[in-house]
């Protein structure tokens, strides 16, 4: 059984080699090329059985169902060559690339990187931010080659963010961690002379909080179908991604709580379950029976699944444990696989519901999704729990993260009684 060695791929030279194929007429070579970078594209890639990744591949395509068959045997041909020509290692006379070459140009690199995201299981965010950042480096230098550049370059680019762009110490720390991604793992460069980059001020901001009685206007404000999702942000202490990313086998209602799966850093916690909301969420759980049923008569794809699960459970996306618990309304085209299914609630929707409650309640602070995730802390640590249970409930890594809800509480210098008050006292 042969496996794939997996490595940047320089694009340049994939195209060359197709351009090269006495065998393929000159008008299948574009078609031919195409299908090769959609495959190192998906999910298959990562699969390091040839045979398997293959298969994996044309059945994706076929769940899509807008290809013709002539489509999916010239699909399978331009995998087959590609992986014999490219992947397997074999040292044939067919063309290698086992790295992004010193011709390699800024399209090849973004390729690259995406290949290296999808095989290492990295969250779409995570992707589209560090290519973003990738692209800002290249257009800073005015698109030089690739291998021109130098950490020395990075390390004027980091100090220009924190100079001239007077950007946040998280911001050019995301930065540079995108820049050394792009030198280490694909132009395979030293990335350690840093010497002389000006580092942004690390600043500690207090958190924006709502009381009690703002957080129920908020939620009587909220339109009614986002207004469930709002109160568990609240009553949770959730991040909207973590939220927006439950499925069905997440709350367990006879213990009375949730798991959180994959959150920040990759971990998983639990969090309570409101008892306020076990009945709505029942209720809910019903409509998704009721929908996940209609899906499976009309033969609707299975939802995503995380990692290499799909690959090992390929029925398990359309079990009823797996689907979303806040699932679209419609279908749409998942961004990696191009498979047409039902994907969950945008978070940019449920932060759009919350600003439009927010203007209706006329409030003088800026609200967003995460400041429900403040209130949430900073209520329940004035109702007297500790710290570490904080900690734990909101999966900070350091407890010196969770301690800056103590001083909303007015536990600091803000508790003392100001000196103009006591004027009138005559002391």
């Amino acid at each position: 059984m042969s496996t794939l060695t997996h490595s940047p791929v320089c694009w340049s030279t994939v195209k060359a080699a197709v351009e090269g194929l006495k065998w393929l007429k000159q008008n299948q070579r574009p078609h031919f090329f195409r299908w090769i970078k959609r495959f190192a594209l998906s999910e298959a890639s990562g699969i390091k059985c040839t045979e398997e990744a293959k298969t994996t591949f044309l059945k994706s395509l076929r769940e899509q169902g807008s290809f013709e068959d002539w489509q999916l045997e010239q699909a399978e041909k331009a995998v087959e060559w590609y992986q014999r020509a490219f992947l397997s290692g074999d040292g044939g006379n067919t063309p290698t690339a086992a790295a992004l070459s010193d011709r390699a140009d800024w399209s090849d690199v973004f390729e690259a990187a995406r290949i290296r995201f999808r095989q290492r299981g990295y969250a779409l965010r995570t992707e589209e931010s560090y290519l973003a950042w990738i692209k800002r480096f290249g257009d800073f230098f005015e698109r030089r080659a690739p291998h021109s550049l130098e950490s020395t370059e990075a390390g004027k680019y980091l100090t220009h963010l924190a100079v001239g762009q007077e950007v946040r110490a998280s911001t050019q720390n995301q930065a540079f961690h995108s820049l050394r991604f792009l030198f280490v793992e694909l132009l395979g460069k030293d990335f350690s002379d840093m010497e002389g980059t000006i580092r942004a001020q690390h600043s500690r901001k207090i958190p924006v909080v709502l009381s009690r009685q703002e957080i129920k206007r908020l939620l009587d404000n909220t339109a009614p179908g986002y207004q469930l999702m709002v109160e568990l942000l609240y009553g949770t202490g959730m991040r909207v991604g973590e939220c927006m990313r439950l499925r069905v086998k997440d709350p367990d209602f006879a213990n009375g709580y949730i798991t959180v799966r994959e959150g920040k850093g990759s971990k998983d916690r639990r969090v309570p379950l409101p008892a306020r909301l076990k009945a709505p969420l029942e209720r809910r759980l019903e409509c998704l029976r009721e929908l996940h049923q209609q899906d499976r008569k009309n033969g609707v794809p299975g939802v995503a699944l995380p990692g290499a699960l799909e690959r090992k459970y390929p029925h398990a996306g359309k079990e009823l444990a797996w689907q979303w618990f806040w699932p679209m309304k419609n279908l749409s085209f998942d961004p990696r696989s191009g498979v047409r299914r039902r994907h969950h609630v945008h978070v940019k929707l449920v932060q759009r519901a919350i600003r439009q409650a927010t203007l209706a309640c006329e409030f003088s602070k800026r609200v967003t999704p995460h400041v429900l995730r403040h209130s949430f802390a900073t209520h329940l640590l004035s109702s007297g729990t500790d710290i570490r249970t904080l900690q734990e409930l909101l999966g900070h890594s350091n407890v010196e993260t969770t301690m800056i809800y103590t001083h909303v509480l007015q536990r600091g210098g803000v508790g003392a009684t100001s000196p103009l008050d006591e004027l009138d006292s005559g002391s």
